[in-house]
């Protein structure tokens, strides 16, 4: 399995699920493009935790995490600052679609057996140079281990 293949499954789970996020227009893998003016998402792989052990050494889970970061849009010149309705909408939106998934195959070209548990609600994370908010929250994974590279 190639390298950040899992995220770009989780992101083809987001988007099948939405109407308001689209996979490469607003919705990315470990970039949050500062040239999208509309609400935009990006999915992070950040550290996790260690493998989970069952009866004996092997490792019967890996843990990964993720983190959702969702951006307002970008301020119309003079205008007052974002609203942040939207991005606090998105995050919250992809935290329930992530929720969603317990003991589930996110690809066919996948055996990996995949949960996921956000390990808090959507908060505000801060306020870009751009002025536009942005609010996120981090998810657990856990999934089956594979033999390759994750």
């Amino acid at each position: 399995m190639a390298e950040q293949s899992w995220i770009l499954d989780v992101l083809d789970y987001i988007d099948a699920g939405s109407t308001a996020l689209t996979k490469g227009t607003n919705l990315f893998a470990g970039v949050l493009p500062d040239e999208v003016r509309t609400v935009a998402v990006g999915v992070f792989e950040v550290p996790g935790a260690g493998p989970e052990r069952v009866y004996g050494t092997a490792a019967a889970f890996v843990r990964p995490a993720v983190q959702v970061i969702a951006r307002s849009t970008m301020p119309v010149d003079a205008a007052p600052a974002p609203n942040p309705t939207g991005a606090r909408n998105a995050a919250w939106a992809v935290y329930r679609r992530l929720n969603s998934i317990a003991n589930t195959q996110l690809s066919t070209a996948s055996p990996r057996v995949t949960t996921f548990l956000p390990e808090q609600s959507p908060y505000l994370l801060d306020t870009d140079e751009e002025g536009r908010q942005r609010f996120s929250f981090t998810a657990g994974v856990w999934v089956t281990p594979s033999t390759g590279p994750w």
